[in-house]
């Protein structure tokens, strides 16, 4: 569970400090910040280039932020823009992954940079191409990447049910052998959907929740359009958390409840009728009954006919191998 603060802080240095202390106490397992510079990130003809500079700070800042982030319970996720942001990250040593955004999924030497910090990468994969996804996976990994998980999802504020594509996540895990994540972009104020959705995701496969946050949606900030409110973040980490028992696992066993399950409803062999020992066993004289503990199913019934009873059964009574000769 990645509580994203993204542009949330408005480029309030202040602000960005305090929505990260918030994360602490919302039951998320990492916050995550972006850092770029905007003349880097983006030309100057680019229509969100002057919003940009406003939500931009600085690097100093950045390393205050991420000093305080340092003392948090919780792990610290950077999205990194450019080879600044991840040295700058990277010299404040408490950044535990780093997420690469789609537009620099091409970008070979700066995939090559940010594998090299021997750090968890999260790739982000929304509106990449297949062949895009499959060359930074094999740059990332010829660098000796060894933990890489393919962020699907993307920010259309908000990003409409029909763009969703919850799909895609089972068929990338499948493609690329890959761990995968969902970054969720619903409508904030659609309560019911902002919580189906992440869960449908989690269903599909993914290992990892990335939920953007801030501190008052209400305040109607450029960032507000799928971002929880604490009180509801905190409500959607125990949601996911429960949701996440119901999933279980893919190991090939029973746990004790289906054990006891089993045992109560499965039907095994029981005497057909009242038996002596030394009764020679024949087909009709074995039923199949619930008898509320482990016996001898359908399928392993040829292998007692012809035996012998070592002592005498009431009908209904079990028969197991402690009773045959």
């Amino acid at each position: 569970m990645i509580a994203e603060i993204a542009s949330a802080h408005e480029g309030d240095p202040a602000l960005c400090q305090r929505l990260a202390a918030l994360a602490t106490s919302v039951g998320a397992d990492a916050i995550k910040f972006q850092i770029f510079c905007r003349d880097v990130l983006m030309s100057q003809f680019h229509e969100k280039y002057a919003s940009f500079g406003e939500i931009e700070i600085p690097p100093d800042e950045w390393r205050t932020i991420l000093a305080e982030a340092a003392t948090s319970s919780i792990d610290v996720i950077v999205e990194v823009f450019d080879e600044a942001a991840l040295q700058l990250s990277e010299e404040a040593g408490c950044v535990s992954a780093y997420k690469v955004p789609t537009s620099d999924i091409g970008n070979d030497n700066f995939l090559q940079c940010v594998a090299e910090t021997g750090k968890p990468v999260l790739l982000g994969v929304g509106g990449g191409l297949r062949a895009e996804i499959a060359h930074a996976l094999n740059t990332l990994r010829d660098a000796n990447c060894n933990e890489i998980i393919l962020m699907h999802g993307f920010q259309a504020y908000p990003t409409q049910l029909e763009d969703t594509h919850l799909v895609r996540l089972a068929d990338l895990a499948r493609e690329f052998d890959c761990s995968v994540g969902y970054a969720d972009h619903v409508d904030a104020n659609d309560r019911e959907l902002a919580r189906i959705v992440p869960a449908m995701a989690m269903a599909a496969g993914a290992t990892i929740i990335e939920k953007h946050f801030t501190d008052a949606r209400a305040r109607e900030g450029r960032d507000r359009y799928s971002a929880l409110n604490p009180d509801e973040f905190t409500d959607f980490t125990v949601m996911i958390r429960r949701l996440a028992l119901a999933m279980g696992d893919t190991e090939d066993r029973l746990r004790p409840a289906e054990e006891t399950y089993r045992h109560q409803m499965k039907r095994y062999a029981v005497a057909a009728r009242d038996l002596s020992a030394d009764t020679v066993l024949e087909p009709d004289m074995v039923a199949f009954k619930r008898t509320n503990r482990p016996g001898i199913a359908h399928s392993g019934v040829q292998q007692i006919m012809g035996r012998r009873l070592r002592i005498d059964l009431p009908a209904d009574a079990p028969i197991s191998e402690d009773e045959i000769l």
